[in-house]
């Protein structure tokens, strides 16, 4: 018997498979994709284009398992969607602009007609918004809250310049929707 059968006696093979259609290690494709919420990162009072004050709401998200079925084509190859289930997805961010207080940002200009990104943004993650006259009043999002909300989501690919002059390529999610027929997620609790 050789020294390695010998260290290998009695370990458990486990099964091993190659699933090609899981084979892929390159730039997430855009598409669409069934999604929880990761992670929320909050600007508050930034002020934009030294016109306007906005909180920006930047999520993170997960591809979910449920994306299993999905297909993508990527140079001529389909890829399942398997392949990229747990893989996480920025957002570019939604902007929730607000009216400044005039004492504080005297400079600043109302830019509320521009909210509707932002509302469809919360709408699909099942935040209540309420009509008043009209209007729709926009609350404030909480990372604790939509953590795990379940979302259908459009990537593309923002493409930046690197270090070196090269094109990079990041995939974004620029829209969300309601995923009509999926669940909350909710983090295991360490106890």
């Amino acid at each position: 018997m050789s020294d390695i059968d010998a260290v290998l006696n009695g370990v458990e093979d486990g099964d091993a498979f190659y699933d090609p259609s899981q084979d892929f290690d390159g730039v997430l494709p855009a598409g669409e994709y069934l999604v929880h919420v990761k992670e929320m990162d909050i600007k508050d009072d930034i002020v934009i284009k030294n016109k306007f004050l906005a909180d920006i709401y930047i999520p993170t998200f997960i591809v979910a398992k449920e994306n299993e079925s999905q297909e993508y084509n990527v140079n001529g190859d389909t890829v399942a969607g398997k392949a990229f289930v747990g893989r996480t997805i920025p957002a570019k961010g939604f902007f929730r602009f607000k009216r400044p207080d005039a004492a504080k940002f005297p400079q600043l200009s109302d830019s509320q007609g521009s909210n509707k990104r932002y509302m469809e943004f919360a709408d699909a993650l099942g935040v209540k918004v309420e009509e008043v006259d009209g209007r729709f009043k926009l609350p404030t999002l909480d990372e604790d809250f939509v953590r795990g909300e379940p979302a259908k989501v459009r990537v593309v690919h923002d493409k930046w310049l690197g270090r070196e002059g090269d094109e990079m390529v990041s995939p974004k999610v620029i829209d969300v929707f309601k995923w009509s027929n999926g669940k909350k997620v909710y983090d295991d609790i360490p106890f």
